[in-house]
Order: structure tokens, then sequence, then C-alpha cells
């Protein structure tokens, strides 16, 4: 009986070996694919220029807050913040390995080659090379709409929590 078992065994670890092995590299060219995405479309780039906006509102902000910050601690901090973003996007234990494997949940092989098929024609290049202007534009839309309509927003926000007794 033991010998049957083994058997067993050994028929399954030699079945199931080279499809391991298949799967194992259609998972490491799907991955290299994944990054050759990324590359094409310059989004370690795009993340570190939103990264440099997100941390230049900060900075902003802390300047506003407290204008007594000498200006050099502002430019220390503007330093470091640029250093650890570019770590987060571009080292190994970073946030490319992460993003890898968001796009490989969301994405199959063959929607991944696609898009860079497409990244590749001459409309994917200069969506590529107009998106970080558009994102851009985009903030500053999104700020003025927010600038006008938060107000209204938040004065809804409060009759509605008052009708419903959360404030007086």
């Amino acid at each position: 009986m033991t010998f049957s078992v083994a058997r067993i065994v050994i028929l399954a670890a030699v079945i199931l070996s080279p499809a391991s092995a298949t799967a194992q590299g259609q998972d490491d060219a799907f991955r290299k694919d994944i990054l050759k995405l990324l590359d094409l479309t310059g989004s370690a780039k795009m993340g570190l220029q939103m990264a440099s906006l997100v941390s230049g509102q900060i900075l902003d902000g802390l300047k506003q807050g407290n204008p007594d910050v000498p200006p050099r601690a502002i430019e220390v901090a503007k330093e470091l913040l640029n250093q650890e973003f570019a770590k987060a996007f571009e080292s190994p234990e970073g946030l490319t390995p992460q993003i890898v494997t968001l796009y490989a949940k969301h994405f199959t092989h063959e929607e991944v080659l696609g898009l860079i098929r497409f990244y590749e024609t001459d409309l994917g290049r200069k969506t590529i090379a107009t998106m970080p202007q558009v994102m851009q534009e985009a903030v500053v839309v999104g700020q003025q709409w927010a600038q006008t309509n938060l107000p209204r927003i938040i004065g809804v926000m409060t009759e509605r929590l008052r009708a419903e007794g959360f404030i007086k």
C-alpha cells in the first residue's frame, strides 16, 4: 500500500513538474512584459512626478502654516522626499514589484501585450508624451473645482447632518 502511495506521489510530481515549470516560465514572461509596459509608458517617471507634485503641495502647506520655517529646512525636506520617492519606484524592494502584481491581477498576459503594441504606435507614444501635462492640468482643474464647490458641499453636508441629528 505504501508502495502505491509513493508511486502516485512520484507520478504526480513528474506530471506536475513540467506544468509548473511552464507556468513559472509564463509567469516570468508575463512579469517581464508588465515591466516592459511600465518602462514603455514611463509609469515610474509619472509616479515620481505625481509624488513630487504631492510633496510640493505638502511643503507649500507647511510653509503657509509655519512661516517661521527656514527655507533651508524646506529644501532639505524636499531633497529627502525626492530621494525616498525615487527609492520607492526604483529599488527592487520598492513599489514596482507590487505594481507588477497589480497589473497581473487586473490584466491578462494577452492584454498587456496588446497595450505594449498600442504604446509602440504613434498615438500610443503621443499619449505617453502628453499624459504628464494632461495630469498637471487636471490637478489644477480639480483644485479650482474644489475651491468653488467645497464650501457649498460642506454647507449641504452640515445641513443634512444637522437634520439627521448628528450635529446641532
